[in-house]
Order: structure tokens, then C-alpha cells, then sequence
């Protein structure tokens, strides 16, 4: 692996209900529809998850400046990243960022928080998620297979949705070996519940 970047996003389109549950309300909320440019860079910094070309990576002008981002990294010495997004993405393209750039891109399996997936995602059972992630690592998307669970979210209090992912990314863990990444909910105790979850799961 070499000099690695553990935890990326390469490609993705994100949408502000993943994050923000409630509309922001502030005099400059029209902004949040705008593209992002020099003179409303300041607001993207303070609202980088309602400001929604910001949350967008798949553009050609994103996607093209992420793959001289990436020629960067490897001309400065890197060697490998761990793209961890769990929605939206591709892992065909990430094979072609490799292949074009000569770094090493760890894709990744599995669900972030709730807000992100359809009810027909978030009903599944524990079962149907470990068969969905174990599928991905098993057999690749397109012969392309991931090679860690995660970035898996939770938000505070979990949610029964989360709560099963975890479980079921516990019981591949210990079937395969695979390294987990979580994204605990913004709590103090929510790392200590996901280390519950994951020791009763075994």
C-alpha cells in the first residue's frame, strides 16, 4: 500500500437530507442552489452539506480536477486511498481513476446512514444486507470487488436500519477478515453503543 489516504470520497452526488434534517435558515439560503464559485466560497465552507453542487462529485469539471488530484498524489510520493463512500458510486469508474492516475483505490461495500437509501433498501433484513455486502466482495460489480465494509454511518440514536447494517457488517467481519470503517453519530456515546452492537454480534 505505501503511503496511504485512509479515508476518501472520489465520486459520489450527495443530496443535503443525508445530513441536514431540517431546512437551514438564514438570510443566504438561496446560495445553497448556486454553483459552487470564488465569490460564495466562503458559504460553502460554513454549509458544505446543504450547499448542493458541493455535495455533487460527478461532473466532468469535479471529475476531471479529482484526476489531476490524484496524478498529484502519486507524483508527491503517494500510493494508495481507501474510498470509502457507501452511495452513489462506482467502482468502475475508481478502477479507471487507478488506471489513469497509478494509484491504488480501496473501494468499498455497505450503507451510511438511513437518510441515504430508499424504504426499499431500509427494510431489508440483516440477512439481505450481509447477502448484498458478501455479493459485492464475493463476486465484484462489473468484476470489480471492494476491499473493505464501510464507510458505514450511524446517526444518534441509531436507527433500527443502521443498527442491522452493523450487525450484519459484524458477521461478514468475522466470516472474511475485512477491515471495517464506521461513522459514528455525533454523541459522545454513539462509538460506545456501535462497540456494543459489534461485541454482541460477536
Amino acid at each position: 500500500l505505501g503511503f496511504t489516504l485512509c479515508h476518501e470520497h472520489l465520486y459520489h452526488k450527495a443530496y443535503t437530507s443525508y445530513f441536514v434534517t431540517k431546512p437551514l435558515d438564514n438570510k443566504y439560503v438561496h446560495l445553497n442552489s448556486t454553483p459552487v464559485t470564488n465569490e460564495n466560497l466562503w458559504y460553502t465552507a460554513y454549509h458544505p452539506h446543504t450547499h448542493e453542487d458541493n455535495l455533487d462529485l460527478t461532473s466532468v469539471e469535479v471529475q476531471n480536477a479529482i484526476e489531476q488530484e490524484l496524478k498529484f498524489f502519486k507524483t508527491n510520493g503517494g500510493n494508495s486511498m481507501v474510498e470509502v463512500t457507501t452511495f452513489g458510486t462506482d467502482l468502475t469508474r475508481l478502477a479507471e481513476f487507478s488506471r489513469k492516475s497509478d494509484v491504488n483505490i480501496i473501494g468499498s461495500t455497505g450503507f451510511y446512514v438511513h437518510q441515504a437509501f430508499s424504504e426499499s433498501i431500509r427494510s431489508k433484513s440483516i440477512e439481505n444486507l450481509y447477502d448484498i455486502m458478501k455479493n459485492e466482495f464475493i463476486l465484484g460489480v462489473n468484476g470489480i470487488k471492494p476491499g473493505v465494509i464501510g464507510e458505514l454511518g450511524s446517526c444518534w440514536p441509531i436507527d433500527s436500519f443502521e443498527k442491522n447494517v452493523l450487525i450484519a457488517a459484524a458477521r461478514l467481519q468475522n466470516e472474511l477478515k475485512l477491515p471495517v470503517i464506521i461513522h459514528p453519530g455525533r454523541h459522545s456515546e454513539a462509538p460506545f453503543e456501535i462497540i456494543r452492537i459489534f461485541s454482541e454480534a460477536g
